[in-house]
């Protein structure tokens, strides 16, 4: 409402201002007004009031209200009044999050392991012969349309120095690429490696390999096709001579690229 102004006319007592009740009327409506007016201003005032306090309540817990440990929320201070519920449920949610990030933690780790295999041999394995056999205890199982690496370093030895040994590997028909690196000895100090294209491939070794045992190492890459199977390591020895005997320590590892 506009403020009412009572009129008092031109001069005194000359009939043309309010009557007294009307400047009444007009001054008790101009202080209803102003009455009203401050009982609201006081119920904002009041709210204010609260929402200072609320303020002041969380400033406590930023300035110094919220105590860790190992990551968790310990305490909160300005737990009063409504904000008990929410502070536990804050400190609830703190825990699940806690309690999520090691499962996280955990699945990445066995993910990483899952992905990298290695196998040894426990057992001695003699007198191979002059054509490719299993390594026994060197085979890995591997998926269609995957692409591994693979690492075997064989410990094994002949009869003499004059039989040459041949290290491989065989896996499932029709991969999309092998390539591998395949060792040998061409004398008691110097040792070559071929590189091989195919499952198997004969290298003809006519170099060295007697007791003590030597390392024979074969590694590479295979992209496999739409077949799943076996992934072996392989040895043979040429036709001279007896063995290849693959001694225990001999190991392999294979990992899941993609």
């Amino acid at each position: 409402m506009t403020k009412q102004v009572i009129a008092v006319g031109t001069s005194a007592n000359d009939g043309t201002g309010d009557t007294l009740r009307v400047a009444f009327q007009k001054t008790n409506a101009n202080f209803t007004e102003l009455y009203d007016a401050d009982g609201a201003l006081d119920t904002r005032l009041s709210s204010a009031e609260s929402s200072v306090t609320d303020l002041a309540d969380a400033d406590t817990m930023l300035a110094g209200g919220i105590s860790a440990n190992g990551g968790a929320i310990t305490t909160l201070q300005g737990t009063t009044g409504t904000h008990t519920t929410q502070i536990a449920a804050l400190q609830s949610a703190d825990t699940a999050l806690a309690a999520a990030d090691t499962a996280l933690a955990a699945r990445a780790t066995a993910l990483e392991v899952a992905r990298t295999r290695v196998a040894r041999v426990t057992v001695d394995q003699l007198a191979i012969g002059t054509a490719y056999a299993d390594v026994t205890g060197l085979v890995f199982s591997i998926e269609a349309n995957t692409t591994y690496s693979f690492d075997f370093n064989v410990y094994a030895d002949t009869d003499a120095t004059t039989t040459g040994i041949d290290i491989a590997v065989n896996g499932p028909a029709s991969p999309n690429f092998v390539n591998y690196l395949q060792g040998r000895y061409s004398t008691t100090q110097f040792y070559l490696e071929t590189i091989a294209t195919v499952y198997d491939l004969d290298t003809a070794s006519t170099g060295v390999a007697t007791t003590p045992s030597r390392v024979f190492r074969c590694r590479g890459i295979v992209s496999n096709g739409p077949n799943a199977g076996n992934l072996a390591c392989r040895i043979k020895r040429e036709a001279v001579g007896s063995g290849p005997n693959v001694r225990v320590g001999s190991f392999g590892s294979i990992t899941k690229l993609f």
